[in-house]
């Protein structure tokens, strides 16, 4: 029995994500609790930062590589592998550049630090997610027994600095973090037998990569921009204890992505695959009614799981959490439509949407936090999160004789197919 769920990839993965969402849900309110509001609000800062700038630095190289694999390129792995650790030399020399004109610049000087953890999240961060698109083809299942390792790992850390360390430091956490990217690159490569040779990476190669893959990074750049506008402009405008608070509820939040996402991979792989159109339905509809049933339960117990896992200094959070769920259903329609209209040539209209949305997030952000501040920041991002997923649907159903239900909400017979789905177990 062990072995056969070892084996199945849809399993595993469910398994996997459980497994993340339990151990980062744990590592999360640990160091939390040991850092308190306002360090919270530095921290989130800082992780916010970074994940946009890894984005960047990125290049979407990484995207590249099923396609280059499946095209035949030889010793992809090696090759790939190289590029990535050039990547990040440039990104050290470039962050150092950066430090040393802060350090001399007095305006810039006290916030050296902060640039500091901000280039070494960004760079392992960069490198993790790398390493982990090779394991994704090479070892899917490695990269799910991968995932577990490190985010338990991580949760033994953020418990032991929560009982061993007195004096909360914004340092220990984000070292934390790095020790948590650092131990996931190690474990793949040596899965994988690759040892990195960047002095040995083939240029054209890499500015081949980074064309293939500028249009992914720009797309995940405006995606990622969208989601933390909230905590860069709470930052701007507010102070780091309104950040850490919020910073809370954008964090439960988030996680509600991770059940959709895995029931999507098991179910989507299985449904209608001749016809694209009904399986993109099915999928609209499966993130719909999956977001929306766990966005309740997590409305009705929310407040006391902040309680349990932050304290009563975090229970404010609980506010704002209420508002975002408004909005995550309307996002996960994008979600599940974005891909297609990539593949079916139309980015510029997409492009255009998340600009929109982007832009949206940005005024009502500026405008509402200074009257209503976390409030305003959440009414701001599930704004912005209607506007995109409402958009992408009227495009996704223009051209069409389909009604609103017929994408919308699940038929008798998808109901029952489901089911029977669902009842296989994986087999």
């Amino acid at each position: 029995m062990l072995k056969r769920i070892l084996k199945n990839n849809y399993i595993l993965n469910i398994i996997s994500k459980i497994c993340n969402l339990v151990f980062a849900v744990g590592a999360s309110a640990f160091i939390t609790r040991f850092m308190g509001d306002s360090l919270k609000g530095e921290y989130a800062y800082i992780t916010s930062f970074a994940a946009i700038s890894s984005i960047f630095c990125n290049l979407g190289v990484y995207q590249a590589y099923p396609n280059q694999v499946k095209n035949g390129l030889e010793n992809a792995k090696q090759k790939f592998v190289d590029v990535f650790f050039l990547q990040m030399a440039l990104c050290i020399l470039l962050g150092a550049g950066i430090l040393s004109v802060m350090y001399f610049v007095p305006q810039f000087a006290p916030q050296t630090l902060t640039a500091l953890m901000i280039i070494l999240v960004t760079i392992f961060s960069m490198m993790s997610s790398q390493i982990i698109m090779i394991c994704m083809v090479e070892h899917p299942l490695f990269r799910s027994m991968a995932q577990i390792i490190t985010s338990f790992v991580n949760l033994i850390i953020c418990a032991a600095v929560f009982f061993l360390v007195k004096t909360p430091n914004i340092i220990i956490p984000v070292m934390a973090l790095l020790s948590k990217e650092i131990l996931m690159v190690a474990l793949i490569l040596f899965k994988e037998k690759v040892f990195p040779k960047p002095w040995k990476a083939d240029i054209k190669l890499f500015v081949k990569l980074v064309g293939f893959g500028f249009l992914p990074m720009v797309t995940s750049l405006l995606l990622n921009v969208n989601y933390k506008m909230d905590v860069f402009m709470l930052k701007w405008l507010t102070t780091s204890a309104t950040v850490g608070v919020y910073s809370v509820g954008v964090y439960f939040a988030d996680q509600i992505w991770l059940i959709p996402d895995s029931f999507k991979e098991v179910l989507f792989s299985r449904a209608v695959k001749v016809d694209a159109r009904k399986s993109f339905n099915l999928s609209i509809k499966l993130s719909i009614v999956i977001t929306t049933v766990v966005c309740v339960l997590v409305a009705i117990f929310g407040k006391i799981g902040i309680y349990i896992l932050y304290g009563n200094e975090f229970l404010n959070a609980y506010d704002s959490l209420l508002i975002l769920l408004i909005g995550i259903p309307f996002m996960s329609i994008f979600k599940v439509i974005s891909p297609l209209f990539i593949t079916e040539g139309k980015t510029g209209r997409y492009f255009i949407n998340l600009l929109c949305g982007v832009a949206i997030n940005f005024t009502l952000n500026y405008l509402l936090i200074p009257r209503i501040n976390i409030y305003g920041a959440a009414i701001a991002t599930i704004a912005s999160q209607m506007v995109c997923g409402i958009v992408a649907l009227a495009m996704y159903k223009s051209g069409t004789d389909e009604k609103i239900t017929q994408i919308l909400f699940p038929s008798k017979s998808e109901i029952k197919m489901i089911t029977q789905l669902i009842k296989k177990k994986g087999k």
